[in-house]
């Protein structure tokens, strides 16, 4: 989806931004004017070498499809080199959209990442505190050699108290008579 969205992006603001397409030493037509002067950086090009001049007399910035491609990667994934920059306010609403675009597009995965690291680190709390109290109930139970001696090591320790205050909480009770 990523690559549909990125293609009709850059081939929507090339289109836009393209401007009038000229040959380097003959006369051009932009904007129903000729262009009497050509832009400054086409004195070193060779003759009849095709350019693309915009609405303000300049060289476009957007030379071929690639071009646009590489201005949506750049804007979708929010790194903004500032390289190339769209000129017509048609041009510009593309690039809000594919800013837009890329902001919603960035947020969802980051999301699920998020909420299942959120989930995992839960579930890793929870075991961890089972693991604890399981260690520590088995540490308070640890019996005497004898079952006389076991039985009054309880009632000592008054653990049945806290036994029954533990199913208590937990909606079930038990009772151990001793």
């Amino acid at each position: 989806m990523l690559t549909l969205v990125t293609t009709i992006f850059a081939f929507v603001i090339y289109q836009l931004e393209m401007g009038t397409e000229c040959f380097v030493g003959e006369p051009c037509v932009v904007g129903g004017k000729v262009l009497t002067k050509m832009p400054e950086a086409t004195k070193h090009m060779k003759f009849h070498k095709r350019i693309l001049i915009d609405s303000k007399g300049n060289l476009t910035q957007f030379e071929d499809v690639f071009s646009g491609i590489w201005f949506i990667i750049v804007t979708i994934t929010s790194v903004g080199y500032g390289d190339i920059v769209p000129i017509n306010m048609s041009g510009k609403f593309i690039a809000v959209l594919a800013m837009i675009f890329g902001a919603c597009y960035t947020a969802m995965p980051l999301t699920l990442v998020g909420s299942q690291f959120n989930r995992s680190f839960n579930d890793y709390k929870r075991r961890e505190a089972l693991t604890k109290t399981k260690q520590d109930v088995s540490t308070r139970l640890a019996l005497a050699a004898d079952d006389e001696r076991a039985w009054k090591a309880f009632k000592d320790k008054h653990l049945i108290v806290e036994i029954k205050s533990m199913f208590e909480r937990g909606g079930d009770m038990i009772y151990i008579y001793i």
